[in-house]
Parts: C-alpha cells; sequence; structure tokens
C-alpha cells in the first residue's frame, strides 16, 4: 500500500540518486533554493528574507526547478527503457 511508511522510505531511498543528479543540473541559487525549502524545512517567507528575494519570485524559481528536475528525470528513464 502506498501510504505504509515503509514503501515511503524504500521510495525516498530508491530516488535519491536520481534527485541529486537532476540537482546538479540545476543552476545554483535554484539549487540553494530547493534546498532551504525541502531540505531545511523553511518557508516561501524565510527563504524571500534569507536570499533577500520577493516571495513571488521564489515560488516561480521554485516551481521552474521542480519543473525542470521533473523533465530532466523522465527523459532519463526513457533513455534507459530505450537503451
Amino acid at each position: 500500500m502506498r501510504n505504509d511508511l515503509r514503501y515511503q522510505k524504500f521510495v525516498s531511498v530508491m530516488a535519491r540518486p536520481a534527485v541529486e543528479e537532476a540537482l546538479r543540473g540545476l543552476p545554483k541559487l535554484e539549487r540553494r533554493i530547493l534546498r532551504l525549502r525541502f531540505i531545511a524545512g523553511r518557508s516561501v517567507e524565510q527563504v524571500s528574507t534569507h536570499l533577500k528575494m520577493s516571495r513571488v519570485r521564489i515560488r516561480k524559481l521554485e516551481a521552474k526547478s521542480l519543473r525542470n528536475m521533473r523533465n530532466g528525470m523522465v527523459s532519463a528513464v526513457r533513455l534507459q527503457e530505450a537503451g
């Protein structure tokens, strides 16, 4: 079952290398924003204050970064499946 904590932990561990590789493909600022938001657990407000940027800009960069990571990961999977 997908709500099972063991399953979630398994998926998290298995996805980690792909996520780290996708992060490396992002510009430094975008990596920093995602790390502050999702690893450090900071809010958009806290990240915007820390980086001296507007909340709107942080949200846009976060969305762009996540979209680029997702697209890159999907492309990598398709290449693996084709090869």
